[in-house]
């Protein structure tokens, strides 16, 4: 049983790391299932040790590994997630595409101009220069859970701290190194 539950808990940190790839995916993801199936992983594992402890009076004791392998999972994935190091990592490796539509961009208060691009594994629909500074490239979109509007999220060369092309509610701006940052929005 340990072995199904070590297994399922690699198989769930991969897939968080891929889908982190991408801002908006990751955070989503983890609220709606992430966090349920966690907790029940981490029950499953906590009733599966205490019962082989229990049971292993004269018996072969769970191996250490095996015991310790979800919990450095989940520990190990919750560092990456945090730090943002799949993020940054797959970002660096496209930045250079990013970069070459800089000098492009058009400075908008309300939207950007459409690009519908592919810039390695980022599909970017629409990016702008804000008059308050920095360049918005918006990748993803997604209803927001908590209100009637939309989030955007997507990358940024030195962003401003007042807000986007594509919004200003519930602006969040994170750093991914070398002037670029992440960015999540609200519309409205």
């Amino acid at each position: 049983m340990i072995r199904a539950i070590n297994a399922i808990t690699i198989a769930g940190g991969i897939v968080l790391l891929v889908m982190s790839l991408w801002p908006g995916y990751a955070g989503g993801c983890l609220v709606l299932l992430a966090l349920p199936l966690i907790a029940m992983l981490g029950l499953a594992w906590l009733i599966v040790v205490a019962v082989a402890a229990s049971q292993s009076k004269g018996t072969k004791p769970l191996p250490v590994r095996q015991v310790l392998v979800a919990p450095l999972v989940v520990g190990l994935t919750y560092g990456m997630l945090t730090f943002y190091i799949p993020r940054r990592v797959a970002f660096r490796a496209v930045q250079s595409r990013f970069e070459s539509y800089i000098q492009s961009a058009t400075v908008s208060e309300d939207g950007g101009k459409k690009l519908d691009r592919w810039l390695g594994i980022y599909h970017v629909d629409e990016y702008a220069a804000d008059p308050r500074g920095g360049v918005y490239f918006r990748t993803g979109s997604a209803p927001d859970l908590l209100a009637p509007d939309t989030m955007f999220y997507g990358f940024a060369f030195q962003p401003n701290g007042q807000g986007t092309p594509f919004g200003a509610r519930r602006y969040l701006v994170r750093p991914l190194g070398r002037d670029w940052y992440w960015f999540q929005v609200s519309d409205h």
